[in-house]
C-alpha cells in the first residue's frame, strides 16, 4: 500500500500508529532534479549518489546509538538485483566497521516498508507540497534529517 493510493484517514491512522511505537526516524532528502543536476554536471552516476548518502545516513545513525556487537540488522525495499544488489551491500558494509546483514524485500510483503512508503510519503509532502499534514504526526520521532535541497 502506497501513501499515495491510499484514503485520508489510512494515511493518517498508520502515521499516529508509528508516532506511538518505539522507534526512531532518520532520513536524507534529496531533490530527484538535484540528483541529476551533479550526475550530468560533475558526472557521478545516479547510483553511486544514492549508494554514497545511503551509507553516509547508516554510518551516523550506527554511531548515533550504541548497538549491541551483533551484526545490524537492515531491511531496504528492493530496487537492485543480482550483481548490482551484492555490490550495494558490499558498498554499504566497506569501511563501518561493523558486521550488517542486507535484506532486500518486496514492501508489498513486508508490513515494516508499508510503513516506511507511508513515512517518505509524509516527508516528500512537506518538501514537494509544503504540506505538513501527514508530517506533523511523526515529526517528533526523526532524530536525524540530512537536507540536500535547495529552497524554492
Amino acid at each position: 500500500m502506497r501513501l499515495c493510493q491510499s484514503s485520508d484517514p489510512s494515511k493518517r491512522r498508520i502515521l499516529e500508529c508509528v508516532a506511538k511505537t518505539n522507534s526512531n526516524i532518520a532520513y536524507i532528502f534529496l531533490r530527484k532534479d538535484q540528483a541529476a543536476f551533479l550526475s550530468h554536471y560533475h558526472g557521478i552516476e545516479p547510483q553511486v549518489l544514492y549508494n554514497d548518502l545511503y551509507k553516509q545516513l547508516l554510518y551516523r545513525v550506527i554511531h548515533e546509538y550504541e548497538f549491541p556487537q551483533e551484526a545490524i540488522e537492515i531491511v531496504i525495499d528492493r530496487f537492485l538485483y543480482g550483481a548490482a544488489q551484492e555490490r550495494f551491500d558490499n558498498y554499504l558494509a566497506d569501511g563501518l566497521m561493523r558486521s550488517i546483514n542486507v535484506s532486500h524485500l518486496d514492501s508489498k510483503q513486508c508490513p515494516c516498508l508499508q510503513a516506511t512508503d507511508f513515512i517518505a510519503g509524509a516527508i516528500a509532502r512537506k518538501y514537494r507540497d509544503n504540506d505538513y499534514l501527514y508530517y506533523n504526526k511523526i515529526q517528533h520521532k526523526i532524530i536525524m534529517a540530512l537536507e540536500f535541497s535547495e529552497p524554492k
